[in-house]
């Protein structure tokens, strides 16, 4: 059997064999790579009427949260400069392990929206992206190992290809 015929072989099994999680891979990060478009257009809850008069106060967006997620401890406090986006009050905490954005008018002190992160669309689009959806013990390992098998067809497809006469190419035109 010669070069080819092997490398051949080796290509379209690998092929078969990570193609399907290459696609995933590949969707998926390109979800995540228009997550603020999207979600821009897809939450309007992220979004208020810019107004004259000043924001609340951290400490006072603190208690309106709170009353949200009262066992809950409170990591961080964000205002947007541009004046026409909502507040957002993050719960974040290891042990145990939660993570929850409460979305708070800065202007009134409205609750608009209070997110439970991990159920959030694009925080599954990742976990796809990483783990392909199983725990991060068993799906990083089979996402690394085909990513270096697509690097592997990349080669091979190059031998592949690459023509037996290396002064030209081996395709013929005809007029």
């Amino acid at each position: 059997m010669n070069i080819k015929k092997i490398t051949g072989q080796v290509h379209l099994w690998l092929g078969l064999l990570s193609g399907l999680i290459v696609f995933v891979i590949s969707i998926t990060g390109c979800l995540y790579a228009f997550q603020a478009e999207i979600s821009d257009f897809t939450q309007p809850y992220r979004f208020v009427e810019k107004q004259n008069t000043a924001f609340l106060s951290p400490s006072q967006l603190e208690v309106i949260a709170k009353k949200q997620l009262p066992d809950k401890h409170i990591h961080s406090v964000e205002y947007a400069k541009s004046g026409d986006k909502a507040a957002v009050v993050s719960f974040y905490s290891f042990d145990p392990e939660y993570y929850y954005l409460v979305y708070i008018n800065p202007y009134i002190g409205e609750v608009l929206k209070v997110k439970d992160v991990d159920k959030d669309f694009f925080r599954i689009v990742l976990m796809g992206h990483f783990y392909l959806w199983l725990p991060p013990a068993i799906g990083q390992p089979v996402v690394a190992s085909a990513t270096l098998i697509f690097v592997v067809l990349m080669f091979s497809g190059l031998i592949l290809w690459w023509p037996k006469n290396k002064g030209g190419s081996q395709t013929t035109f005809y007029h």
